[in-house]
């Protein structure tokens, strides 16, 4: 209090004020937090001493809300009486009469109809409602832009409930997959190889002849120059054996998961509805070992080569789908211009549109403390934190994605089952905190991860709305995982991370960003499922084949951020996101441009930390 009695201190010190005074027993904020308001007045002439006193009334009143042991008369005379004193603006009826006064019920009763009007009107805060350019001393507002969930392309993640089942056998995933992508291969194959001539040695004589397609491996003929297309098999002895698990489940414990199948003795095979062959040379070798090379299960692979005395098949390339297109929406007809990409725009940094792209939130965690991060990133996404700079950077953003694991895992503990009174509520913290966003007109998307309650098989269906509050969180949509968007003109594909988790397994490199272009140049997002990874057994289907190319890839939980530019003409921005409980990392990615940037959010290590001083006796 002294410190903040100091007009040089007070921006620094009244903020530590009024949080003190928040989490003080309730008569003693009762006794002070009015007298509270009332001196921000005076000490509110320059725009940043405005911000802090905007901030710091918005904060007071909200507890007194909460903590407010008056009737609801007494609390809307209270009200009107702090907003016509503070607010002296002539804006109409300070509080509509049906107005609930229980923060819980309607959170935005502080936002929406009291203090954005009366905060626009005497421009003594960042309000964020509609489009406009801001100049110096004028409101900063945020953009407005289209936005679709892209039924065509997200529906086949979606499962009915009245028709679900897992009677249907894996087999048909396979066999759907090579029936697609096959003619694919092929038409990518014979542009290759169709004109190529190779050596036949045909009676003791060396000839140069044309490689032929085969439409079955089951074709082969020994010596002969050919190419074929199947599915990749990848024969790993290090990858976990359901029946070799079972084996030895009765004699002894089971070994600790690996980090990955990889080894040098991984065997390649390539199969389709005929046979199967095993794949052998130098071309796979050095494929499979090369690091952001490597081969998967799953994947749909051409190659040409020859049989062997040994009846495998002698390969000297190979060859994949290719990415695919990029996706332009019908409604845009070819207005930018289909093979244009407009990264080179010269747009103005005051004039982007930018989406947020955050990961890893564990609202709930045990182990840490990430809520103060998360209350942080809140805040700036308000435009109630940080500098100038800092809100308008956070007034230019048109919608937040939060792809996977927004609410942690519970960890099990050995008095689990012990009655007692759990204080977190993961799921309520996540509900106020969306509610806060949306207050500030600010629509979000949410995508599922491995540790949301959404199940473990991919696709994960939507978290029920009903968890958040329902009808009353309209600017929110919960996705499947993984999903399809559309904001502005821009295709977005978002995923929790699970498909590029296994896909790691299997391949020798370290860094991720490879593994999600190859993704893509394999027109699959899960090609190791139903293999490792735990899929719905689509009886007729495969949703996770890439027909279309997104102009963003969003993968989720990564280790580290990472991001690059793929494709020739038609860009495709790959972003992979880091945690935000463990780094504090967001990536933003502009509408305009493609270009992406990052912010980061630290808390220092001794917010929170008690010491104890152990002593001796």
């Amino acid at each position: 209090m002294v410190m903040a009695s100091k007009p040089r201190y007070w921006n620094v010190a009244f903020p530590l004020v009024v949080v003190a005074l928040s989490v003080s027993p309730r008569e003693v904020f009762m006794e002070h937090w009015q007298a509270c308001i009332d001196s921000i007045s005076s000490k509110t002439k320059d725009r940043t001493s405005r911000a802090v006193g905007m901030n710091a009334f918005v904060r007071l009143l909200w507890v007194y809300l909460n903590r407010c042991p008056e009737s609801s008369t007494s609390t809307r005379r209270r009200l009107e009486g702090l907003l016509r004193n503070h607010f002296p603006v002539n804006t109409g009826q300070l509080l509509p009469t049906d107005l609930p006064l229980d923060p819980f019920q309607s959170p935005q009763c502080l936002t929406s109809p009291i203090l954005f009007p009366r905060t626009v009107a005497t421009q003594n805060r960042i309000a964020m409602a509609v489009e406009a350019k801001p100049e110096a001393g004028d409101v900063l507002r945020r953009p407005s832009v289209p936005y679709s969930s892209l039924p065509e392309l997200s529906k086949p993640f979606l499962i009915d409930p009245s028709k679900r089942s897992f009677k249907h056998q894996y087999a048909n995933v396979y066999f759907v997959r090579l029936v697609e992508l096959r003619p694919i291969v092929e038409e990518h194959a014979k542009r290759l190889w169709a004109e190529r001539h190779c050596g036949y040695i045909f009676r003791n004589y060396l000839t140069l002849v044309k490689p032929r397609l085969l439409p079955r491996i089951l074709d082969l003929n020994r010596g002969q120059p050919c190419y074929i297309v199947g599915t990749v098999y990848m024969d790993m002895p290090l990858k976990p054996n359901v029946l070799e698990d079972m084996a030895r489940s009765n004699w002894i414990a089971p070994p600790a998961p690996r980090p990955k199948f990889y080894s040098s003795q991984d065997a390649v095979h390539l199969e389709d509805e005929s046979g199967r062959v095993r794949l052998v040379g130098d071309v796979i070798r050095k494929e499979r070992d090369r690091e952001g090379g490597g081969f998967v299960t799953g994947v749909i692979m051409g190659v040409l080569g020859f049989e062997n005395s040994s009846g495998d098949f002698e390969v000297m390339e190979l060859c994949f789908a290719g990415m695919p297109d990029v996706y332009h929406p019908s409604s845009l007809g070819t207005a930018n211009g289909k093979g244009k990409a407009r990264e080179s725009m010269d747009v103005d940094d005051e004039s982007k549109t930018w989406v947020a792209l955050v990961s890893g939130l564990s609202v709930g965690n045990e182990t840490s403390a990430p809520d103060l991060k998360s209350e942080l990133l809140v805040e700036w996404l308000m435009g109630e934190n940080g500098g100038a700079q800092d809100q308008l950077e956070g007034s230019r953003i048109a919608r937040v994605i939060f792809a996977g694991n927004t609410l942690a895992a519970p960890i099990k503990g050995q008095d689990d089952r012990k009655i007692k009174a759990d204080l977190n509520h993961p799921t309520k913290n996540l509900a106020h905190m969306l509610s806060d966003l949306l207050a500030s007109s600010l629509p979000m998307n949410l995508v599922p991860g491995p540790s949301d309650p959404c199940g473990a098989v991919l696709p994960q269906q939507p978290m029920p709305k009903v968890m958040f509050g329902g009808k009353k969180m309209e600017g929110l949509e919960c996705n499947t995982n993984p999903t399809w968007l559309e904001i502005g003109d821009r295709s977005f594909l978002c995923s929790g991370g699970q498909t590029i988790d296994d896909v790691f397994k299997y391949l020798p490199g370290k860094s991720r960003l490879p593994m999600a272009k190859r993704t893509l140049e394999w027109r699959h997002i899960a090609p190791t499922a139903p293999d490792t990874l735990w899929i719905y057994p689509f009886p007729d289907n495969d949703p996770f084949i890439i027909r279309e190319r997104p102009n963003v890839y969003v993968v989720g939980n990564q280790p580290e951020f990472e991001t690059a530019l793929v494709g020739d003409e038609d860009k495709t921005r790959i972003v992979m996101l880091p945690s935000f409980a463990a780094t504090g990392t967001v990536a933003l990615v502009c509408l305009e441009t493609l270009e992406v940037k990052t912010v980061a959010f630290e808390v220092p290590p001794w917010i929170g930390e008690v010491k104890v001083e152990m002593k001796e006796e």
